[in-house]
């Protein structure tokens, strides 16, 4: 069951998805989760009562819907209307369409929070998904596995990974290198069907 209620809570959430005229997010209310919805205001007023308001929610990490009126609203130029007040940091594959943004209060030092706005329809993550549930279930489950946030796109999310994976196989190999030359065979004979492939930090 999904409740709606005012944008000012107690409660701590984090994730959320931006939907026609409100944002879904999941609480833990006595140990259970629950669907909320907030409504939002008008788009057409321009982007400070909407980010207010997602702000005030206590979100960082916000969805927006693919195919959404709110999507095809949100360009680059609408969310830099918020430079007055708000640090505006926008990351775009082409001139309007954002691919992600991170946002957070002008003139408050203290405040380490940021609000970051994802835009799967322009960074390219083409999943087929029916309704806003479906997307909160989808990136909820992708980011605890892989322990990151995804906002970026799909190739730069993957070298990010790729990066960390050789780091970490470089560290032990340091430690262990017998084990990690063994480790490392057995992963290039499954991926290329043959122990003839070699690896920068892997054994021949």
């Amino acid at each position: 069951m999904i409740k709606r209620d005012s944008p000012t809570t107690n409660v701590q959430t984090t994730i959320g998805v931006l939907t026609e005229g409100e944002v879904l997010r999941v609480e833990i209310v006595q140990g259970r989760r629950t669907l909320r919805s907030i409504l939002l205001p008008l788009a057409e007023d321009g982007p400070q009562s909407v980010l207010e308001t997602l702000w005030q929610a206590g979100l960082t990490e916000v969805w927006v819907m693919p195919t959404t009126r709110l999507s095809k609203q949100m360009t680059r130029t609408w969310l830099e209307q918020a430079n007055a007040t708000w640090t505006v940091i926008v990351r775009a594959n082409e001139p309007t369409q954002p691919v992600s943004a991170l946002l957070w209060p002008k003139g408050n030092r203290r405040e380490e929070r940021r609000l970051a706005l994802a835009f799967p329809e322009h960074a390219g993550w083409n999943w087929e998904l029916s309704d806003a549930t479906g997307l909160l279930a989808t990136v909820t489950y992708i980011q605890q596995a892989l322990e990151r946030t995804i906002i970026d796109t799909p190739e730069l999310v993957a070298r990010q990974l790729l990066t960390e994976l050789t780091s970490n196989q470089s560290m032990a190999s340091k430690r262990h290198p017998r084990k990690s030359s063994a480790i490392c065979s057995a992963g290039m004979a499954f991926h290329y069907g043959s122990r003839r492939e070699k690896r920068r930090g892997c054994a021949p």
